[in-house]
């Protein structure tokens, strides 16, 4: 597929997707949409990458949000399949065995802050403002903004963001939970590039693996959760760890003689 709204790049173990429709400040199109879900499917086959940046040709605007041209038109029945299509291709991200990483870097506004949500790590630029204007304009998100923001910020944090349409600036973002880290345009990038590094020094297996446990905290009940946290750490342990820790304790054992 020949993308047009969006930018597919791999370098390393790393991949970057970054939205490419400067004309209307990224606005997402139903054919960014079919592009991002394309791009999903095609990671998902990808072993050799481990770290997704979802970024922005634009270091003003991530995105605007959906395209309205493409909502304004919608029957109330193609409104729903349209909020369900989304979210299920935001969704997908989550079910990628890579780590997505959302560099969030100047306005994130409506059906863009959506898609960060759905990532598995937010990181912020220091001009970051990120709002759902939607209840404004007499509304709702319709693709996972109150669901997804309930289970990151909080109830509170999501109803005083979703009902007063406030702009949220970097440092509040991460007080509420939004975000992970801020950096400054100094040492953004540099920080980005540290945090991929770590993470890509952990093999494939492991990084989906935690990446998984941690997702089905969202839809499983605790006791399944710890279950399935006890089997992995065994078969992990057999086939990864049992040789890292032995190797640890060589080492050590050879620095006392």
């Amino acid at each position: 597929m020949l993308y047009n709204e969006i930018c597919f790049n791999t370098s390393g173990s790393i991949c970057e997707i970054i939205l490419n429709r400067p004309s209307r400040r990224n606005a997402i199109s139903l054919s960014m949409l079919q592009e991002l879900h394309h791009a999903t499917k095609r990671l998902s086959g990808l072993n050799h990458i481990n770290v997704i940046l979802l970024r922005s040709n634009d270091p003003d605007f991530f995105s605007a949000g959906g395209d309205l041209r493409d909502i304004v038109s919608v029957s109330n029945e193609e409104a729903y399949e349209l909020g369900n299509r989304v979210s299920e291709v935001f969704g997908s991200f989550t079910r990628l065995p890579q780590v997505v990483i959302a560099c969030m870097k100047g306005k994130v506004m409506g059906g863009g802050a959506e898609l960060c949500l759905y990532a598995d790590i937010r990181i912020a630029h220091e001009n970051l403002c990120f709002v759902l204007p939607e209840v404004q304009h007499n509304m709702i998100p319709g693709a996972g903004g109150v669901s997804m923001l309930s289970r990151i910020s909080g109830i509170g944090n999501s109803l005083y963001m979703l009902l007063t349409a406030r702009e949220i600036n970097a440092v509040e973002a991460k007080n509420m939970g939004l975000v992970q880290d801020v950096f400054s345009d100094n040492n953004y990038e540099m920080c980005i590039a540290e945090l991929c590094t770590k993470i890509s020094s952990s093999p494939i297996e492991i990084i989906d693996t935690v990446k998984r446990l941690a997702w089905n905290n969202l839809s499983e009940p605790i006791g399944y959760c710890l279950n399935m946290e006890s089997k992995e750490f065994g078969s992990l342990l057999n086939r990864f760890g049992r040789n890292r820790i032995e190797a640890f304790f060589e080492a050590k054992n050879k620095k006392i003689k």
